[in-house]
């Protein structure tokens, strides 16, 4: 006798550190076989408390989520009833894709259309996809699109692909082709694209359109340069120049040292809101916000510093229509700045938005901060291949000592200044 059973459950792994709310899933297994998907349905870190595995609801009788789970349980047991004689030969993806109306199209042998539509089934509505990966993924298809148009394969097919397709796709990157207006791009540029068609190119594989990805043999050697940064007497110098007499020199300057006292990318500084600042018990304040590019959350104690660049812009009247932290400038303004701020001090290198983040991490190390699980929660970036980070977290302790050593370290060269 087959039986099919249906399994809804919590993923854990699948929590959104935003609002802690937790993806359902479903698992049918039929014939010792199974099949997975998301639902679209969230719980609450509440209701995922109260989640009841052997009855798959909430126990709670005024739960709405209950109503979404009954419906899904109701299209299960239907579709048993109505196909009782014929299990032996229905497959749980089969079921799988009854419960979520996933419409199966037909398998696409041209590869500019699977890779099209790769990004517009799995890329475009994933929720596990950030957004500047989205558009990585966008770029690398543009790219890819207009290798195939340059060698008239548009209309290629899987089986007709040769070993060497991978190659040709690398060296057409990174060439000149100037009757295609078509100009070189970096190896590291290369390589990230490279790496997205690869992905889709492994699914290809497991849809068993072909055998071999032609780009598992691209082996791209990368050198990676160090990035220039300021040391902290060019910091002390630019921190104290009076520049009251030339306003949009002055604003720019306070916008980069606000970046050099945070570390904050400048996307994530332009986006910052006054309601991302919450006080704690030592009086000082501390503010959560999340990287645009990576989605990886960023917690830091705010520094006397950084306070007063936060006081100054609290005057200005677009900051405070708009709930923002620091005044809106425009990215190309930005950096034409900063270049005028670079030649007004002599600093030889050509000033730009990264710049201030990179000064704040040589800054952390130039005061001997050795936390890393601290220095991760301030630059924003992900911890997950320390085993340490799945049994701790970094505490707000820990990102206060941080602040007092930096602040310590800062006030060694910039207190002059704060006295005068």
């Amino acid at each position: 006798m087959n039986e099919a059973t249906l399994k809804i459950y919590p993923n854990a792994s699948k929590t959104r550190k935003k609002d802690k709310t937790t993806s359902l899933y479903a698992r049918v297994i039929i014939n010792r076989e199974k099949a997975e998907a998301k639902l679209p349905i969230r719980i609450s870190e509440k209701e995922c408390m109260k989640w009841n595995n052997k009855l798959m609801c909430v126990d709670d009788s005024k739960s709405e989520v209950n109503k979404h789970i009954n419906f899904y349980k109701s299209k299960f047991d239907n579709f048993i009833n109505r196909n009782f004689d014929k299990l032996s030969s229905i497959t749980p993806i089969e079921i799988r894709n009854h419960l979520l109306d996933i419409k199966v199209k037909p398998i696409q042998n041209r590869v500019l259309e699977y890779v099209e539509d790769y990004y517009e089934t799995k890329v475009l509505p994933s929720g596990e996809i950030t957004f500047g990966t989205k558009k990585n993924y966008k770029k690398a298809i543009k790219h890819f699109k207009k290798f195939l148009q340059f060698n008239k394969m548009e209309s290629i097919l899987f089986e007709n692909i040769k070993p060497d397709f991978g190659t040709k796709f690398y060296t057409y990157l990174t060439s000149n082709y100037p009757n295609q207006n078509k100009s070189a791009i970096t190896k590291e540029s290369a390589s990230g694209n490279i790496k997205k068609i690869k992905k889709i190119f492994n699914d290809a594989i497991s849809a068993e359109l072909i055998n071999r990805n032609p780009f598992n043999t691209i082996r791209i050697k990368i050198e990676h340069k160090r990035k220039e940064k300021l040391n902290i007497n060019q910091v002390k110098e630019i921190f104290e120049k009076d520049l009251s007499k030339s306003p949009l020199l002055e604003k720019c300057r306070n916008i980069f040292l606000f970046q050099i006292f945070s570390g904050l990318s400048f996307s994530d500084m332009i986006n910052l809101k006054q309601n991302q600042f919450v006080g704690i018990a030592s009086g000082r304040r501390k503010f959560t916000t999340f990287r645009g590019k990576t989605n990886q959350e960023v917690q830091q104690i705010v520094n006397k510093y950084l306070q007063n660049l936060i006081d100054k812009f609290a005057k200005d009247p677009a900051v405070q229509i708009k709930g923002s932290v620091v005044p809106y400038i425009n990215l190309k303004d930005y950096n034409e700045r900063l270049k005028l701020i670079a030649d007004y001090f002599e600093i030889p290198i050509p000033l730009s938005s990264h710049y201030g983040r990179h000064t704040f991490r040589q800054l952390l190390t130039e005061a001997e901060i050795t936390d890393m699980g601290a220095i991760y929660s301030y630059m924003g970036w992900s911890n997950k291949k320390s085993m340490d980070s799945i049994y701790s977290n970094v505490t707000e302790k820990q990102l206060e000592r941080l602040c007092s050593s930096f602040e310590l370290y800062l006030s060694s060269y910039l207190e002059k200044n704060e006295k005068s």
